[in-house]
């Protein structure tokens, strides 16, 4: 799920991306789009993932974490002008939440936070 999640972030499809977001969780499709209107992210990597499985809930929920590293630009002048036309190498701590679908695929939900951290 999270290398079709990135494949689609790369490719710049939000509408793939909205797919992997539950539709109950509508402030993160509406966050999702307005990042991928104004940035694209190219190169992007997880690893030291960590999944936490929970099925005593209903549906079944998991905890996740990993930490990203990503290359990112402006798709154009966003603000007075600013705009970042060479990719920049960010590195990015996530927590989420995943639930269980009932074709058995899983999605975000809205608890879903990330941490800038150093460039790489």
């Amino acid at each position: 799920m999270l290398d079709a999640l990135i494949a689609a972030v790369e490719a710049d499809e939000s509408d793939k991306v909205c797919q992997f977001i539950s539709p109950k969780a509508e402030d993160l499709q509406k966050f999702a789009r307005t990042q991928m209107r104004l940035g694209s992210v190219s190169r992007a990597k997880y690893h030291n993932l960590e999944i936490e499985l929970n099925d005593s809930t209903s549906p079944p929920t998991a905890h996740v974490r990993f930490l990203t590293n990503f290359y990112w630009k402006t798709k154009s002048a966003i603000a007075d002008g600013f705009s970042i036309e060479q990719p920049i190498p960010q590195s990015v701590r996530f927590e989420i939440e995943l639930v269980k679908t009932k074709e058995q695929s899983w999605q975000l939900t809205s608890k879903f936070q990330f941490f800038p951290l150093r460039n790489f």
